[in-house]
């Protein structure tokens, strides 16, 4: 009886590893909410509206807010950095460099404290 459970467990577990390693489907980019616009170095902190493409900046609370962040033939020399300077929830963030030559973005908190948390969004996000 030992040796029919030690080849039936062996015979299930091959069977799991066909299941396990199947390549997942591809899921989709999330839409953004917000995306940043400021390539040139000055003004890097997300509560700077003017650094988002909508004027306003994001308010750091809505577990449904998707953060773009892409590049520009605009922006400077070896990339861009771009700073949170507050605790800030979110869903998620999506960065996209395809038009600059120096395409490297760098995202960084201002202290310690500050921080991100993703979130689950309640709109299947």
């Amino acid at each position: 009886m030992f040796i029919g459970l030690r080849r039936f467990a062996v015979l299930a577990l091959f069977a799991l590893v066909p299941i396990l390693s199947a390549p997942r489907a591809a899921r989709a980019q999330p839409a953004a909410t917000d995306t940043w616009n400021n390539f040139s170095g000055a003004g890097t902190l997300w509560s700077s509206g003017p650094a988002w493409l909508s004027g306003t900046s994001p308010t750091g609370v809505d577990i449904n807010s998707v953060l773009y962040f892409g590049s520009s033939s605009l922006q400077v020399t070896g990339g861009y950095t771009t700073t949170y300077n507050s605790l800030f929830s979110l869903n998620a963030i999506v960065m996209n460099s395809f038009a600059a030559s120096n395409p490297s973005i760098v995202i960084t908190g201002s202290v310690a404290a500050n921080s991100l948390v993703f979130n689950t969004s309640g709109g299947g996000v």
